[in-house]
This record gives C-alpha cells, sequence and structure tokens, in this order.
C-alpha cells in the first residue's frame, strides 16, 4: 500500500488503517500487512500532518478458483471457501491519495 498525491508525489509514513468484518490492521505507507480477505469491502483511511485525510472502501472481488471450486469440489468446498474468506480478494497494491493542506488563514495555499 502506497500515498501518493494526485499529481503522483510520493506521501511516504501516512498512518493507515484498514477495517473489514474479519479485523483491523494498521501500517505507515509506504508498506504492506496481510489482512484476512472477506466477501465485505475494506474499509481505509490514511492520513498524515499537512495533509487531508483521506477515507474509502476497496471492493473485495472472487477469486476464479472459487468458481473451479464449485466445480470440482462440489457445493460444500466452494461455501467453506466462502465462509473463511479464501474465495475472495482485494487489489492489489493499493493507492490512497492524499492532498496538502490549505494554510489556516490563506485560501488555498498549500504547506510547503
Amino acid at each position: 500500500m502506497k500515498t501518493t498525491t494526485r499529481g503522483g508525489d510520493d506521501v511516504p509514513d501516512a498512518r493507515c488503517t484498514l477495517t473489514n468484518n474479519k479485523g483491523t490492521w494498521y501500517l505507515a505507507t509506504p508498506g504492506s500487512v496481510t489482512v484476512h480477505r472477506s466477501y465485505d469491502d475494506m474499509n481505509v483511511t490514511c492520513s498524515k500532518a499537512g495533509y487531508i485525510a483521506n477515507a474509502g472502501s476497496v471492493p473485495s472481488g472472487t477469486k476464479g478458483m472459487a468458481f473451479g471450486n464449485l466445480l470440482f469440489g462440489g457445493l460444500i468446498g466452494a461455501a467453506v471457501d466462502m465462509g473463511t474468506g479464501s474465495a475472495y480478494d482485494y487489489p492489489s497494491p493499493i493507492t490512497v491519495w492524499l492532498q496538502r493542506a490549505a494554510v489556516p488563514g490563506i485560501r488555498g495555499a498549500p504547506i510547503s
């Protein structure tokens, strides 16, 4: 996972929280963390001093192997994979955009 400005400049050392119905994970960017996969989307919040915090969700997708398991492993194998979350995946890498905060009292001026 990494944080950048919309212009593509890296924003290192942002603090991020990732949450789904299986748990909550924390990391500093750039970095990685192993999360428990789930059918539910993952909520992501990143912040850093001097930047506006950004929050959003990352959609969970069904892995192609889940359909193969349904064909070859039957309904029980597919149900187990879906119940444990192993049938789902999140995109990688995840990039979160951060925008510099305006200087108080000076509209639109970036912090240098």
